[in-house]
Parts: C-alpha cells; sequence; structure tokens
C-alpha cells in the first residue's frame, strides 16, 4: 500500500497542482491508509527516503509553501497542523540551500507562530520551527542563541532547552565544528548530571553525532580534555582525558624543547624542557598543556609542538634564569596569539608533507 502511495505521490507532483497536493497531505488527507496517527510530514519524509529525485520535488514547494506562510498568504481550515507538519518537513529535508532563506522570513515574522497556545496535538509551533532552523542553517545566525540555551537560557521566541542547543551547535554549516560539539558536549553533561540515566543519554548523543558525521575522524577523549568537561562519569565514557596523562612534561639537559607524539600510546604527546625551567613548572606546565591541546589533532609530527614552546610559551630570554622572574611569572600570551600560532603551525606543516 505505501509503495502505491509512492508512485500517486510522484504523479501528482508532476501536476499544475503539486503545490496543493503537497498542502493536503501536510493537512491530513490522501495519506496512506495503514494507520491514523502518522503524520503528513512522516510519510512524506518516508517517501522521499533513497529517492533522489522526490526529494528535489518537495523541496521547493516546500520553501513555497514557507513563503506563502511568512506572508500570511497560506488558507486552511487545520492551519496549525498544516503549518507544524510543515515545520517538521522542511527539519527532515535538511535544504539548506532552499528552505534557509524562507525560514527565516517566517522567523522574522514573530507574531504568526511565537504564541505558545499555537499547538497541534500538544505540540507548539514554536518548537517544529526551531526544529527546522536547526536543521537547515546555512550561516551562523543563530550560533549564540543555541549557546545560551546550552547555558540553560531559552531564547526569547524560539524557547530551547540545553538540548535545543545541542543539537543547534551539532547543526552549524560546514560542520562538524568539532571543538564547538566538545564544548557542547561539556554543557550537557552538566545538564544531565542528576538524571539517573546520564550514562545512558550521554552515550546516545555521542553515538547520535557519530551517525551524523560517520567520516569524522572523532577523538572524544581529546574533546573532553580540550574543552575541559568537569563531569567526572562522562569523562569516563570516553577514556581518561586527563591533560597530564595524556600530555607529559619531562626535564633534560638540552639547550631547546623536544616533543615525541603518538596517539595510540599513553601519554600521546611527550614533551622535555631544558632543565632551567623545571622552577617554574607549576606556572608553565598547565599553560603548555593547555595550548599543545588547541593544537594537538591527530597528532601532528613529532618535533612540531617545539615551535609553539620555543617561540611562544616559554620566555623570549632564553639565557636568563626564570629563577630571577617576579613572582608568579607565566607567559603571556592570550588565546587570540594562539589560534594565530597554531594555524601558522598547521600551514607550514602541510608544507612539509605536501
Amino acid at each position: 500500500m505505501f509503495d502505491t502511495w509512492v508512485d500517486q505521490v510522484s504523479s501528482k507532483l508532476e501536476d499544475e497542482g503539486r503545490e496543493y497536493s503537497l498542502q493536503r497531505w501536510l493537512e491530513g488527507y490522501s495519506l496512506p491508509p495503514i494507520d491514523s496517527y502518522t503524520e503528513g510530514h512522516e510519510w512524506l519524509l518516508k517517501a522521499i527516503d533513497n529517492r533522489p529525485a522526490l526529494r528535489a520535488q518537495i523541496s521547493p514547494l516546500t520553501a513555497h509553501l514557507l513563503h506563502s506562510y511568512s506572508r500570511q498568504e497560506l488558507k486552511s481550515k487545520a492551519l496549525n497542523r498544516l503549518v507544524l507538519n510543515l515545520f517538521y518537513l522542511g527539519a527532515g529535508l535538511r535544504d539548506p540551500i532552499e528552505l534557509w532563506g524562507p525560514l527565516l522570513e517566517v522567523f522574522e515574522n514573530k507574531g504568526l507562530w511565537r504564541d505558545d497556545a499555537l499547538k497541534y496535538n500538544g505540540i507548539s509551533l514554536v518548537a517544529a520551527l526551531r526544529a527546522a532552523l536547526i536543521e537547515n542553517q546555512l550561516d551562523d545566525t543563530f550560533i549564540s542563541v543555541w549557546e545560551e540555551m546550552l547555558k540553560g537560557k531559552p531564547h526569547e521566541t524560539l524557547r530551547g532547552t540545553p538540548m535545543s542547543g545541542f543539537e543547534g551547535i551539532v547543526g552549524l554549516p560546514k560542520g562538524p565544528r568539532e571543538v564547538r560539539i566538545g564544548c557542547a558536549f561539556g554543557c550537557m553533561s552538566e545538564y544531565l548530571d542528576k538524571s539517573p540515566f546520564r550514562e545512558e543519554q550521554m552515550q546516545q548523543l555521542i553515538d547520535g553525532v557519530k551517525a551524523r558525521f560517520p567520516k569524522h575522524p572523532w577523538d572524544f577523549e581529546y574533546l573532553a580534555a580540550r574543552c575541559e568537561w568537569q563531569r567526572e562519569w562522562a569523562k569516563r565514557l570516553v577514556g581518561d582525558p586527563d591533560p597530564t596523562k595524556m600530555i607529559a612534561i619531562e626535564y633534560a639537559d638540552i639547550n631547546d624543547p623536544e616533543d615525541i607524539n603518538d596517539k595510540n600510546s599513553k601519554p600521546r604527546i611527550r614533551i622535555r624542557l631544558p632543565l632551567r625551567y623545571r622552577v617554574e613548572a607549576h606556572n608553565l606546565e598547565p599553560v603548555i598543556r593547555q595550548h599543545t591541546l588547541e593544537f594537538y589533532k591527530q597528532p601532528p609530527l613529532s618535533g612540531t609542538l617545539k615551535l609553539l614552546i620555543k617561540h611562544h610559551l616559554l620566555p623570549v630570554e632564553r639565557d636568563v634564569s626564570l629563577e630571577r622572574r617576579p613572582s608568579g611569572f607565566r607567559p603571556s600570551i592570550d588565546l587570540g596569539d594562539s589560534k594565530k600560532v597554531v594555524a601558522s603551525l598547521c600551514k607550514n606543516e602541510r608544507r612539509k608533507i605536501a
């Protein structure tokens, strides 16, 4: 029965009245006679699965209906049901090229959807629009909105929970934004901390991100250390992300820093510093570890980190003993400088490999 209905959908999408047909399906009419509870957007998303030609027909029609809604030209006796299904169809399509512009038009016309009383089957139009925006991001318009949601601060009109913020960060364009996602996991570990099912819920989030970006070489142990996850139970799920265990700092009778990197060993990175820097180990080592984590990735070739350490994290005048430095001395480098250094080193490393 379902395959027969899909054939009918394909046929109707070739007709002049295809936009009206899509509206009727989203209103709940002419759906497969299989059950009485599956909504139109769910049937349509199932129909386009592994049917790229059908998907290519439905996306622009969805965009046109969104345009009509933002201009208050969409008429229906079941408007809430139609719009909620329209938003969720847009979320499932994940077609920012077609849908981002129309969705922003809808967002700007807040009088249409911001009332929490506008619902269908107990689900608000706000929640459905938020889902559509999350899955169709073409730029970073809402990045600060998602970050605030992660902190437990709902948006004025989009509302949202930390889970909404997490989904928003995962859905950012040109993804995955690895470090942002790592930090979002850290926020979610705080949010889930009091849940009796926190480990299972956190693992589901990890598995979901892996499934969304299956080709990305995820290293959650590194991300937990890099993003400074605070909850021990969350860190245990991904390994042992302790910077002091991942990055060993030793002192030897040498003139310049040295580093040896091996992702498959513990510690992953072993750094050797000249003996004269031992007196300021308490101040130097946390800074070196944090900036090494910012630079570390797959990891880089052994010997690469010594440039970062030697020229940007250690005192410029190497022949002046640190014992004569003011008490509490720390290398002066802010995050902005570090990013420039890392970008430069990565660029140089690519040239070496090439």
